[in-house]
């Protein structure tokens, strides 16, 4: 028989599954069986603006109401990457990958009028070591799209992402910035690797529900 011990309130503290670490708990306990989003949070989110989360840090996003606090800066490993335009204002949200498509040109056409809720950019897969998690990182807004530059020259190589400060004559605004890493990054196990990288770039238009993607402005 099992020895118990007692917890604060004489309450018994049970043992628990020998299968599995809690990167498996996360894996069957997640609501979605689509990738985390990664996400540079400004003043202008909605999460920031209700208190929810602090400004200018990056979430990891598994939910509409699931945002890990990740800080200011974050080290990662981008491995991947695909074209992506979306009407997040259209009901269920539609999303399409092919850049010559008829549909995401007409989407990159409208990301510039005000509130038309299209917007397009490139989506990277990085790897997370800290979490041992595969993201997704969508740069969908002017200037995060001036960024995708320096993120894909990091292909496969460490990763430092932070944030800069941008200032115009009618509006000033925080956008993700990345950096060659000074630090080692332990990469993904092959296999693992292997299959986020197909189910990425495997994912079918319009098929995903994805949280509020309230930062990705045409700034």
């Amino acid at each position: 028989m099992t020895q118990l011990t007692t917890a604060p309130g004489n309450l018994p503290i049970l043992p628990v599954t020998p299968h599995g670490d809690m990167k498996t708990f996360v894996d069957i306990a997640s609501a979605s069986s689509f990738l985390p989003r990664l996400q540079l949070f400004t003043s202008n989110s909605t999460a920031c603006k209700s208190g929810k989360f602090p400004i200018n840090h990056y979430g990891l996003v598994r939910g509409k109401d699931q945002i890990e606090d990740l800080g200011t800066e974050i080290y990662c490993l981008p491995m991947s990457y695909r074209y992506k335009a979306m009407n997040t204002t259209s009901d269920p949200i539609i999303t399409v990958f092919d850049p010559h498509s008829e549909l995401f040109i007409d989407l990159k056409a409208k990301a510039d009028i005000p509130d038309s809720g299209c917007v397009y950019g490139v989506e990277f897969l990085v790897w997370l070591a800290d979490r041992e998690t595969f993201a997704t990182l969508y740069l969908a807004s002017k200037s995060a799209r001036q960024e995708a530059q320096n993120v894909l020259a990091l292909l496969n190589k460490p990763m430092k992402l932070g944030s800069k400060f941008i200032e115009k004559k009618k509006f000033s605004w925080q956008a993700p910035v990345a950096f060659s890493s000074p630090l080692e990054i332990t990469p993904p196990p092959i296999n693992e690797a292997l299959e986020a990288g197909q189910r990425f770039l495997s994912e079918k238009p319009s098929e995903v529900q994805m949280a509020p993607t309230d930062d990705a402005r045409v700034r």
